[in-house]
């Protein structure tokens, strides 16, 4: 209901805009197009996650995985491969592979509601979401960066500047989002059953946190020591292999980002310093997007320099801040989900089972569903909003737009859907 009040606003957007809209209904008014947004991203999230105010629900009809009751026999529901693995009799494992099931259709299964590890997977998923989607965003700024400096000519900071910055980025957290998909896509309990378990039987599902880690600070270990086999690709020699030479073309990239841009300036600048002028004093304009000489400012290699290696330094620190920031997409869906379930537990699941007839129950239920329905309300859909609207805010202004904005160019004019009709008639 609250989706379809903003989408009239929309609708009827003409008739509403009028100056005796009351002043809370106006601020609503005003943002009309961003909370539609939001409302399909949070219905596209919701089937996503497969979270419908803390409830699983089955829209598609097939899945992965079977759980059997203590006792019951598996010869018949469960794929005799993965039931070798997991052992000959039901009680011995919680979960397997449904005879002729495939991957859920969209979204997650929901058969993970029935698990005791659901908070531990969701927690994993959504963490991994989070950097993936930041990293996204991050790569997007830096494309905007490149239309900057194509629409100023500025091909030094191309070459200097968005190439390092593009390969840094993606060689070091992008890597970390490739080894994310390639771990989603991997059978690891088909590795469990080949023939590199038969041998030592130390195989373990490689962790990316600490394959992360090893790859910055021991970038040869592919594996703890008491688990060689714990690696993620078909061999430990083509990880390592991979990792160094990322590793290497990463660090390689922070001199290209702090050196060749300052020397050019100073090229530049006696090239074009006016005759009998004192070459470290006063020079033509830096950046040829810039065109009136009269606006040059003093040349000072010095300050050229500082503000190159504060520029490089912030952006390799800022390449993994940026990325840790991005968690918080994390905590909040995580934090988001928990109370959904609390709320349904708590009050309209635990009222439903009280009482012995189905008057008083049919008189509980109605109060629980009231607690539930204004709880869900005024602490999900009002209060959580705003504060997944606040952090969406913070990184586009702090994590995205520091890739591009600058803040040194023409005066921002925000987008008006009026005004673009106007022109374009």
């Amino acid at each position: 209901s609250t989706q379809s009040t903003w989408v009239l606003f929309i609708i009827f957007e003409k008739k509403l805009d009028t100056p005796d809209l009351n002043e809370l209904v106006r601020m609503c008014f005003g943002g009309r197009y961003i909370l539609v947004f939001m409302g399909i991203f949070a219905i596209y999230v919701g089937v996503l996650y497969n979270d419908m105010f803390g409830i699983m629900v089955q829209l598609f009809p097939n899945s992965f995985w079977y759980f059997p009751a203590p006792g019951e026999s598996i010869s018949e529901k469960c794929d005799p491969g993965y039931g070798v693995w997991f052992g000959a009799n039901a009680s011995l494992y919680r979960a397997c592979k449904k005879l002729g099931g495939s991957t859920y259709a969209f979204g997650i299964d929901p058969n993970w509601a029935e698990t005791d590890n659901k908070l531990d997977f969701m927690n994993g998923l959504k963490m991994k979401m989070a950097v993936i989607m930041g990293v996204s965003q991050m790569s997007l700024g830096l494309l905007l960066s490149l239309f900057n400096h194509v629409r100023e000519k500025d091909y030094k900071h191309i070459i200097c500047g968005f190439v390092p910055e593009v390969i840094f980025l993606w060689g070091t957290f992008g890597y970390m989002c490739f080894m994310i998909i390639v771990k989603w896509n991997s059978d690891w309990t088909e590795r469990m059953l080949e023939a590199t378990v038969a041998k030592d039987g130390n195989f373990t599902v490689p962790s990316l946190l600490s394959g992360m880690t090893n790859f910055f600070l021991s970038p040869g270990d592919v594996a703890s020591p008491k688990m060689q086999t714990s690696y993620l690709y078909a061999s430990a020699d083509t990880q390592y292999s991979i990792q160094v030479a990322l590793l290497l073309i990463s660090f390689a990239c922070v001199p290209l980002m702090l050196i060749p841009i300052p020397v050019m300036e100073y090229l530049h600048h006696k090239k074009h310093a006016p005759a009998g002028t004192d070459s470290d004093v006063e020079s033509a304009p830096l950046i040829g997007h810039k065109e009136d000489a009269e606006e040059a400012e003093p040349f000072d290699m010095s300050e050229v320099v500082i503000k190159q290696v504060i520029h490089t330094i912030e952006y390799v620190l800022g390449c993994v801040s940026n990325t840790a920031s991005y968690l918080r997409l994390w905590a909040l869906s995580l934090a988001h989900a928990q109370l959904s379930d609390v709320f349904f537990q708590f009050t309209l699941l635990k009222l439903m089972n009280m009482g012995d007839s189905w008057i008083v129950s049919g008189l509980f239920t109605f109060i629980g569903y009231g607690a539930w329905a204004g709880a869900t309300t005024l602490v999900l859909c009002i209060m959580e909003a705003l504060s997944a609207f606040l952090h969406a805010l913070r990184l586009h202004w702090v994590e995205f737009q520091n890739k591009f904005y600058r803040g040194d160019g023409h005066q921002f004019v925000p987008y008006k859907i009026g005004e673009f009709d106007a022109q374009a008639s």
